[in-house]
């Protein structure tokens, strides 16, 4: 009580034999919840280049370790929320559901100057709450410029366009290039030329191994021989999975193969199909809209035909 801690939070005496219990904050987690929330990091994909491989970071004794700076942007913007909800208090996933939300906001693409302002109350508003719930000892100087991110954004624009990610990864690669330290410049610049060599021959040599290979692209047989539409590139994710589709989704999708196949039958077939709906419509005085309708609904009838 002198301490001015909450008093829900004081020690417990518990049984007869009067131990000690230190009743959990709302920002604890169980052993579950822990479980769940390295399960979740451990198991999420994401789109070719958008972040790094995060579950390698997962360790056996459920612990992170190897994040990169911008595995923690991800975090926050994305995963933090997902990985969390349901299993820590509610008042808390709510607060940081809004500080991945002002961080999504401010690391978008574009930016909305009149809704800056709001994001900068909102700023001020999380972390007050966030005072409330965490222990003094989490607010460090880092946690504090969150506030001064809008500013920041307002004055400089977005900020993908301006940060270092980039650039470091290119630094680092220049680094390690340096063969000789007394000519640091000499080195890099004949690293450099000699790597873009070697990647522009080996396009050109049959069998050749590179290391630059692209990423989640494998290879397909070729398939010039006949006209496809849907060309079977890559390798699919997962297993494969059949259902069943009602008479209107099948009917909207043949519709849309056929509507889309470039091939020169199949146009002269769209042709005849118009001309004919114009002579049997031609006493009626139909709207281009209810022409293009009564095409898109019996040219499926028509091909089969």
């Amino acid at each position: 009580e002198h301490l001015g801690t909450r008093k829900k939070l004081w020690p417990q005496q518990r049984g007869e034999s009067g131990r000690i219990y230190l009743p959990p904050a709302s920002f604890n987690m169980n052993k579950e919840a822990k479980s769940f929330f390295y399960e979740t990091l451990e198991n999420v994909k994401f789109s070719d280049g958008y972040a790094s491989n995060i579950s390698r970071c997962v360790q056996k004794h459920k612990t992170l370790s190897g994040l990169k700076s911008h595995d923690y942007h991800v975090l926050m913007q994305h995963l933090l929320p997902i990985a969390l909800r349901g299993n820590i208090d509610d008042k808390v996933i709510s607060i940081l559901i809004e500080l991945s939300t002002i961080f999504r906001v401010l690391y978008g693409k574009t930016l909305l100057v009149h809704g800056l302002d709001l994001i900068e109350a909102k700023a001020a508003r999380v972390l007050c709450c966030l005072e409330k719930i965490f222990l003094p000892a989490f607010f460090t100087i880092m946690v504090h410029l969150i506030v001064h991110l809008v500013h920041e954004a307002r004055v400089a624009g977005p900020v993908l366009y301006r940060w270092m990610y980039s650039t470091e990864r290119y630094l680092k690669e220049r680094k390690s290039d340096v063969g000789n330290p007394a000519r640091p410049e000499g080195s890099m610049s004949e690293a450099y030329i000699a790597r873009e060599c070697l990647n522009f021959v080996s396009q050109y040599l049959k069998g050749a191994e590179s290391s630059n290979h692209a990423r989640n692209i494998a290879s397909s047989a070729s398939q010039e021989d006949e006209a496809c539409l849907f060309p079977s590139e890559g390798t699919p994710y997962g297993s494969v999975e059949g259902f069943r589709v009602d008479e209107k989704t099948w009917k909207q999708a043949h519709c849309y193969v056929l509507f889309n196949f470039e091939d020169a039958n199949f146009e002269s077939l769209k042709k005849e199909h118009v001309a004919h709906i114009n002579r049997i419509t031609r006493r009626r005085r139909l709207t281009p809209h209810e022409k293009e309708r009564l095409h898109s609904e019996g040219f499926s009838d028509c091909s089969r035909n």
